[in-house]
């Protein structure tokens, strides 16, 4: 058994701070799949719960204030990944000595979860593994449980809101459903040979077996008499962030944005990586920028600035990683939520640049103001990930002299320029690979250094 070297290791929680990857390997999610699978098999007599009860203890170092597991990378599909396997053991009965330390964590969690997804029922995308459809089946078993669990509690309200994320979840998963019966695995119509936006270990098999079984445990936990209820996603009201994922969220009336405020470069780049608008395709938002794993290096975009130097260099906020920003909510309503997200960026020259991101989010549209403030700085230029092919279908690309008209699958999103009479949309020609098909950047440029532009539906 792989777990063996815990045994051998039993007492000494300093295996947590290790740089061995033979042993750091065990304190990541694959220890909880396979303490799930020990405390099955001690419910059935054929083991007893020390294996399981030292696996946990040692992964609650993985585990932040917010209730959400937290590996190499802060990959944000498999934060949910563990703590469904958690959420389902102590469904089915676990109540050894951290019982009750991870009922209140996983009752956090679980209500992050709820707050983190969009409007169209997706899990948010962050490091490896998002954008798999076995993203929203683990969100269908956790808002299962939990649904079921406040329904028996009484408490009615938040058993529907529970629900209704849950069904929101198989929505988008139903999206993805091909002609035979199987999952797209990746959320883009590739051909499942091309293996297009795939990581080293998807397979076709393996991912469509795993949303499957999945599934088959929310439909375990779930109660059909609980009527849905309006979810978060649905209603909005809300921004916050989450500082150890570096990730931004808010949600107004259901049109919803993600942030990340130190991209990885990888898989995500820094800035607004994530619009999805009630009624328009989520993955035309777009639903994540461009990063070197899939789009190849130096191909970093999100939705957001770039600035030309007194040199006549560019610079894209995309590119930067570790600027620690600071992040305020400037107003929080079911009809309207306002942050601003300031970078300050060191130069070598000295005097810093300040790069102010400020996001209104309304029901009707994500509007955008960027204020970049350094010496030398006159011209910049903003980008907009703009997604031409899902690998089945092309996108209906009308671009006017202010507004693109993008239209997939009968639905639409608008980016269109604000409040800048000289500036016009560009089409960059680059043809990018991206988790959902193929992207090109869509930018514009402006003398000065404010920038205004908004995406809608119309």
């Amino acid at each position: 058994h792989e777990h063996n070297l815990l045994y051998e290791n039993y007492g000494q929680p300093t295996i947590v701070q290790t740089k061995d990857p033979v042993k750091k390997k065990h304190l990541i999610n694959w220890n909880i799949v396979n303490a799930a699978g020990e405390f099955l098999r001690s419910k059935l007599g054929h083991t007893d719960l020390e294996y399981v009860d030292f696996s946990l203890t040692m992964q609650l170092a993985n585990f932040t204030s917010k209730g959400m597991f937290d590996e190499g990378g802060n990959p944000l599909a498999y934060d949910l990944f563990s703590r469904h396997y958690l959420a389902g053991m102590l469904d089915k009965g676990y109540r050894s000595f951290v019982y009750t330390t991870y009922r209140d964590l996983l009752w956090r969690g679980a209500w992050t979860s709820l707050l983190m997804q969009s409007s169209s029922g997706e899990l948010p995308t962050g490091y490896r593994s998002t954008h798999h459809i076995w993203n929203e089946a683990e969100q269908a078993v956790l808002f299962e449980i939990y649904a079921s669990a406040y329904a028996q509690a009484g408490q009615d309200a938040d058993a529907g809101a529970f629900k209704r994320a849950a069904r929101l979840s198989l929505v988008s998963i139903r999206n993805w459903i091909r002609e035979d019966g199987t999952g797209y695995i990746v959320k883009n119509r590739f051909p499942i040979e091309k293996r297009h936006g795939y990581e080293r270990y998807s397979q076709h098999t393996c991912y469509n077996l795993l949303a499957c079984s999945m599934l088959a445990q929310a439909w375990e936990a779930a109660n059909d008499d609980i009527e849905e209820a309006a979810s978060p996603a649905d209603r909005g009201g809300f921004a916050f962030e989450i500082p150890r994922f570096h990730k931004v969220f808010a949600n107004a009336s259901g049109s919803y944005i993600q942030y990340d405020t130190n991209g990885d470069r990888k898989y995500n780049p820094t800035g607004l990586i994530r619009i999805h608008l009630r009624g328009a395709n989520p993955q035309l938002g777009p639903s994540d920028g461009t990063a070197a794993l899939f789009s190849g290096e130096g191909n970093n975009f999100a939705v957001g600035p770039a600035w030309k130097d007194a040199n006549g260099d560019w610079t894209k906020l995309a590119d930067l990683s570790d600027t620690k920003p600071t992040v305020e909510i400037l107003d929080e309503s079911t009809d309207q939520v306002k942050i601003k997200i300031a970078h300050k960026i060191e130069t070598k020259a000295g005097a810093p640049i300040e790069v102010t991101e400020l996001i209104t989010v309304t029901q009707a549209d994500v509007l955008i103001e960027n204020h970049v403030n350094g010496e030398g700085i006159e011209t910049l230029r903003v980008y907009y990930p703009m997604l031409i092919s899902d690998g089945q279908d092309e996108t209906s690309i009308k671009i006017k002299k202010k507004a693109a008209h993008l239209k997939l699958r009968g639905e639409s999103i608008v980016f269109e320029i604000v409040d800048t009479a000289k500036s016009k949309l560009v089409r960059s020609g680059q043809q990018l690979d991206h988790r959902n098909g193929i992207a090109e950047p869509l930018y514009f440029d402006v003398d000065g250094t404010v920038a205004k532009y908004r995406i809608s539906t119309k």
